[in-house]
């Protein structure tokens, strides 16, 4: 129990002062309020406690719908894999066939490596040069040593082109002087699919008063004229 002295109010008479003092006094036990201390700490405490036990039960809740959530999609993947090894086993034949067909084409790419686009050929022979020249004729052929392997084939001609060499072709016709022949022969010297022409006979004779010089070039086909289907693109579009 404690007692507290109150300051005497200086409205009060000195007789009544000495007469009467203002006391007061808190006749409440320590032991009662350190009691009610204690149970308001406990209160607060218990809705702490209370509280977290509030936001671990959320949580755990959260977790639980994020496993059903995965739990969902797992068994919606496995499915997915299910059905599609299904359709892998229904598709076999057909992914079988396909893969034969890639290793045909790899094995026609392989054994036409060395075509020849023969049509783009003879139109560079008649196309090239002068138009005044006019070819009859042309016979060709390949080397035995490039149909075999074309990385066996003899080295690097000493022409313009600088390439390899994988065959012969013959070309005749007529051109109204020799001077066009020699322009003929340099113009086909210039492409990179033909090279080293080489003049191995010209005559000279007269048709209706005028003169016509007939010849007969040899002329080596090189490696950049491979091409096909199977193989380098070619230029001209195809056979």
């Amino acid at each position: 129990m404690a007692t507290t002295l109150m300051p005497v109010d200086p409205a009060v008479s000195a007789q009544r002062v000495n007469r009467l003092l203002t006391i007061s006094a808190r006749l409440l036990p320590d032991e009662i309020v350190a009691r009610r201390r204690t149970r308001r700490i406990r209160i607060l405490m218990i809705a702490v406690v209370i509280l977290v036990a509030m936001g671990c039960a959320a949580w755990i809740v959260h977790a639980k719908r994020l496993e059903q959530e995965a739990d969902r999609e797992l068994t919606a993947a496995t499915s997915k894999v299910a059905a599609l090894q299904r359709q892998k086993g229904e598709f076999a034949p057909v992914v079988k066939l396909r893969n034969e067909g890639d290793e045909l084409k790899e094995q026609l790419e392989t054994a036409m490596a060395n075509d020849l686009d023969w049509a783009a050929l003879l139109h560079l022979l008649r196309t090239t040069g002068p138009d005044t020249v006019k070819v009859s004729s042309i016979s060709g052929q390949i080397a035995e040593q490039t149909k075999a392997d074309a990385s066996k084939s003899p080295g690097a001609l000493p022409g313009a082109a600088k390439s390899a060499s994988i065959g012969t072709v013959t070309v005749t016709g007529t051109a109204p002087d020799k001077k066009t022949v020699a322009a003929y022969v340099d113009a086909l010297a210039a492409e990179a699919t033909v090279g080293n022409p080489y003049v191995t006979s010209v005559s000279t004779s007269k048709q209706e008063g005028e003169e016509h010089v007939s010849f007969s070039i040899d002329v080596q086909i090189t490696k950049k004229a491979l091409c096909g289907r199977f193989g380098a693109p070619c230029k001209s579009g195809g056979k």
